[in-house]
């Protein structure tokens, strides 16, 4: 008796042909299966049969085809190569990782690959044609042509051709592309002397996509160089690369922090309060509340930086008292990054631990800064400075500067025994200044004052202002020789030195000292800060405005008061201007913030009488205005 084979429906074709065969019990289950198929389900499965043998075809010819193996492999590795040293910022043990967004950019970057894929050049596109002509006169003649080719478009002689490119890398030729070589010579017949059609060369497939590609500039980033961050809370503050990644072109960088820790414990506790009581808070506020603006930039002040361990707080990661964070390329200033003195002493406090540096101890500043960061920059020397070498053989060589190159400079050597001339490279060399000389400052905040050098101590120049009086501490980079005497700015956009302007809903401040792009201000909080120009919503008029004394005394614009408490106690100063119930006095002999200082009214005695008493004002008990607003009646608001 025969025995009965085993039958396979069509769909069988996508299972291991290797697999075991069940017993006969359930292959009859299958056979009596397949007798019951409906008839379209019969259709689809052979259609299906169908497919997958066209598939395992397809398959085994790329197999077997080295070209198409060696592409795929190609195009993994592509992918490999993306997403091995893809580089997050590391936020500890407990980050996630998004898989299902990380699968999704392969998916997207596969199907980009592949779209590029197909359009690259095959040997159905119009050919591309090199075509010799006179050096200078490349973009004329693209444009020349493509007014001929529109002109004669509709025409019963039209221009057969369909592109014309020129190339600024390429001199004395220009590329037309066109399906036949008779075309191109058809062409260059309007610009004969011009153009040369006799001398044609045929590009190549493979090459044509060179034609239009865009050299990338290179990018040369080196661990520890300075950057400036453009946008954000971190805005014109200076970084230090840690490590750049060239696969996801992010930047590792480290920067002194800017955390509020008050503002971080309020929103915190909004957090655990309920809408109903959110809403009785903000309706005890005020309405105006709401519409105030909650954005404030704390001050850049270093975590503990004895603290070697790493730490995690608000989603940021902090190492030695800085900020590490990973940004763009396009986020920071890589280039003409020069940071003062200021703040690289910022910088180095968080190196070493240290606390405030000691004025008078200028040996110790330089070196400290030294050590800590490179600071080498392009250094813009000219004939007479007087210069050390830093580097090299010759370090500790000084000279006077007798010719300057684009990369080189020229020195005589003081020494009268060398009697010839070395060639040294700009960044081998340092200004040295001695006391005495009259220097500009051509960089940073203090950029085109004036001055007289008072120390000068390895990278650290102390200069005596000639406008402000103050004392400057810069770095000999930035400052030169100069015949100039600057008496400084007085006003911008507007605004004028000693003018009261407000910052935001609670701050306001004084005009100390005029910077070339913004203010130095000092604010109602007693602090001395740089305000750009767009910061600053207005000026504001407070000539009807007063205060209280600490004997309820009005006290007003003009007046002469006494400090009783506080850091300036026992200061006498004239009353410049008054914001709420803050002072800002003007006081003799006073250098720093141009002698404003800033002290509440009831830390202050009224000496004499007041100017508003002697107007006759202060008969009545006014109630205490704000500044900038319109006097009311004969209560003298402000």
């Amino acid at each position: 008796v025969a025995t009965k084979q085993p039958r396979f429906s069509s769909a069988s074709v996508f299972l291991d042909d290797a697999a075991e065969v069940q017993d006969d019990d359930e292959d009859d289950e299958d056979e009596d299966d397949e007798d019951d198929m409906h008839p379209d389900d019969l259709n689809e499965a052979a259609e299906a049969a169908a497919a997958a043998r066209d598939f395992h075809r397809s398959r085994a010819a790329d197999l077997d085809n080295p070209r198409s193996l060696s592409r795929g492999d190609k195009f993994v590795s592509e992918l490999e190569e993306k997403y091995k040293e893809r580089d997050e910022v590391d936020f500890g043990e407990d980050a996630e990782w998004d898989e299902e967004a990380a699968l999704e950019g392969s998916q997207e970057e596969a199907l980009s690959l592949t779209d590029q894929a197909s359009r690259q050049p095959t040997p159905r596109d119009p050919p591309l044609w090199l075509v010799r002509c006179k050096p200078g006169k490349e973009k004329d003649v693209v444009f020349q042509l493509m007014r001929i080719f529109l002109k004669r478009e509709k025409t019963a002689k039209p221009l057969h051709i369909i592109s014309a490119i020129a190339c600024d890398h390429l001199k004395g030729y220009i590329y037309i592309e066109a399906t036949k070589q008779a075309f191109v010579r058809e062409a260059t017949n309007h610009f004969r002397g011009i153009l040369f059609g006799y001398d044609l060369k045929l590009v190549p497939n493979d090459e044509r996509v060179d034609v239009l590609r865009v050299a990338k500039k290179k990018r040369t980033i080196e661990k520890n160089a300075w950057v400036r961050v453009k946008r954000g809370l971190y805005k014109d503050d200076i970084a230090q690369i840690i490590d750049y990644n060239d696969t996801s072109e992010k930047l590792t960088i480290k920067l002194v922090p800017r955390v509020d820790l008050d503002q971080v414990l309020e929103q915190d506790r909004r957090r655990r309060m309920s809408k109903e009581e959110k809403e009785k808070e903000d309706r005890a506020k005020g309405e105006g509340a709401k519409k105030r603006k909650r954005f404030h930039r704390p001050p850049a002040q270093l975590f503990d930086p004895s603290d070697e361990y790493a730490a995690l707080f608000e989603k940021d990661s902090f190492e030695g008292g800085y900020l590490k964070k990973q940004c763009a390329l396009t986020s920071v200033q890589l280039e003409d990054v020069h940071p003062t003195f200021q703040e690289l002493q910022k910088f180095q406090k968080g190196m070493t631990g240290e606390g405030d540096f000691d004025d008078d101890d200028l040996d110790s500043q330089s070196k400290a800064i030294s050590s800590f960061a490179d600071i080498k920059r392009t250094t813009k020397f000219a004939k007479g400075d007087f210069v050390k070498v830093t580097e090299g053989s010759l370090a500790n060589l000084e000279g006077t500067v007798v010719a300057v190159g684009n990369d080189e400079v020229t020195v005589m050597p003081s020494n009268v025994k060398l009697d010839q001339t070395f060639h040294f490279a700009t960044h081998t060399l340092r200004k040295i200044f001695k006391t005495g000389d009259h220097v500009k400052v051509v960089n940073g905040q203090h950029m085109g004052e004036t001055g007289l050098v008072l120390k000068s101590e390895g990278n650290v120049v102390v200069v005596h202002s000639d406008a402000t009086k103050q004392e400057l501490r810069l770095l000999s980079h930035d400052v030169e020789k100069t015949t100039e005497v600057s008496t400084g700015q007085v006003s911008l956009a507007g605004y004028e030195l000693f003018d009261m302007v407000q910052i935001d809903h609670t701050k306001a401040g004084v005009i100390v000292k005029i910077e070339k792009d913004g203010f130095r201000v000092l604010t109602n909080e007693d602090v001395s800060c740089i305000i750009k120009l767009p910061e600053i919503r207005r000026k504001l008029l407070d000539r009807n405005t007063y205060a209280y004394d600490s004997n309820r005394r009005s006290i007003s614009v003009g007046d002469l008061v006494k400090v009783i408490d506080g850091k300036f106690d026992r200061r006498t100063g004239t009353v410049k201007h008054i914001y709420r119930d803050v002072l800002f006095l003007q006081v003799k002999n006073r250098v720093e913030n141009a002698g404003v200082i800033c002290v509440r009214s009831n830390q202050s005695q009224l000496v004499g009488e007041s100017q508003r008493d002697r107007q006759g004002g202060g008969v009545e008990q006014p109630r205490r205005g704000l500044p900038g607003l319109t006097p009311r009646g004969g209560g003298g608001r402000g």
